[in-house]
């Protein structure tokens, strides 16, 4: 025989439970795309920082 107070006190345990793993599921969600948008940034500019080909006189002052 199941107790009905006590069904009704684990369903809402558990509808609390989700609702705190809702939000960390989604704060470790945003986290990860900020992550992945900077990766994605700092490696354009790398790229982009070793392709750019420099002014004869800054090439000659930067290997000095």
């Amino acid at each position: 025989m199941t107790n009905p107070w006590m069904n009704t006190w684990i369903e809402a345990a558990n509808n609390y439970a989700q609702g705190i793993q809702n939000f960390w599921l989604r704060e470790m969600q945003r986290h990860q795309a900020a992550l992945m948008q900077e990766g994605a940034r700092q490696s354009g500019q790398s790229w982009l920082n070793a392709w750019t080909v420099l002014p004869l006189d800054l090439m000659k002052r930067s290997f000095r």
